[in-house]
């Protein structure tokens, strides 16, 4: 499918809207075969940045919110990443799955992480890629005194930037369009960064049981190969490091993601 639309996978409009813990959430879901797959994105992304992911994954039932200060969800808080899986387990419920796989990119992985640890009931197994118990910024308050000043879009056609790879250069349009489409809040998007790189969950995450699988591009500089490592050694899982990638790897090498989703979904009680 071509997706010329950011807010979906060859949809226009989200498939439901649910009524989340702070607000609406918009739910897009491929129904399909198997135990479902729940894709998490990470903080200013959305949705649709599993688009190319979804189209080599089959008739793999498939369910991915946009999380609550994001897309076409509700713009309140808090944005913690207690209150983001909050947010995932009402969009589990809603769709009265019994389990689930996840994958997650960025702190949607970690997400991923904490839900297997609390709801190891509800999760099969975590695949995440670019996803650290802390994200990495140069100049938070620096950051965001220049969001403040240039808007937007601006600030991240400037930010996108720090992983200087060929891979984000020639999705660099893709990632700004994600990160800013139909965000026109200010104070959402600082709130959003601002919880996102303050957060760290060392010794919060533990081994849940389920297997789980971190994936880290070379020169990720938001979510660190030792970062990806960290959280897999704390979460009990195992971690791959991925040459010559960056950050958001679902855009960046949607083949690999695919493929390594592929791998945990074989992983069936």
């Amino acid at each position: 499918m071509n997706h010329p639309d950011p807010d979906g996978f060859g949809f226009t409009e989200p498939t439901d809207y649910i009524a989340g813990p702070s607000g609406p959430l918009a739910v897009y879901e491929r129904a399909g075969s198997g135990t479902p797959l729940l894709l998490i994105h990470g903080i200013n992304m959305r949705a649709a940045v599993w688009a190319g992911v979804v189209d080599l994954l089959g008739d793999r039932h498939i369910i991915v919110p946009d999380l609550r200060g994001h897309g076409r969800s509700t713009g309140e808080g808090p944005f913690r990443v207690p209150d983001y899986a909050d947010d995932v387990l009402a969009v589990i419920r809603s769709r009265g799955a019994d389990r689930v796989h996840i994958g997650g990119v960025s702190l949607g992985g970690l997400i991923g992480c904490l839900l297997a640890q609390e709801r190891p009931d509800l999760v099969q197994s975590v695949t995440a890629f670019g996803s650290a118990l802390t994200g990495t910024h140069p100049d938070l308050d620096g950051g965001m005194k220049r969001l403040r000043e240039v808007g937007i879009e601006a600030y991240f056609q400037k930010s996108m930037r720090r992983d200087a790879v060929p891979a984000v250069e020639q999705n660099l349009a893709r990632l700004v369009a994600l990160a800013t489409i139909g965000r026109t809040n200010v104070d959402v998007v600082e709130a959003v960064t601002r919880t996102g790189f303050g957060e760290d969950l060392t010794g919060t995450i533990r081994p849940s049981g389920r297997p789980v699988h971190i994936i880290t591009g070379e020169f990720d500089a938001t979510c660190t190969p030792a970062g990806g490592s960290a959280l897999a050694a704390a979460a009990g899982g195992w971690w791959t490091r991925i040459d010559d990638a960056g950050h958001v790897l679902p855009v960046e090498d949607p083949e690999g993601c695919a493929a390594a989703i592929t791998a945990a979904l074989a992983q069936e009680d």
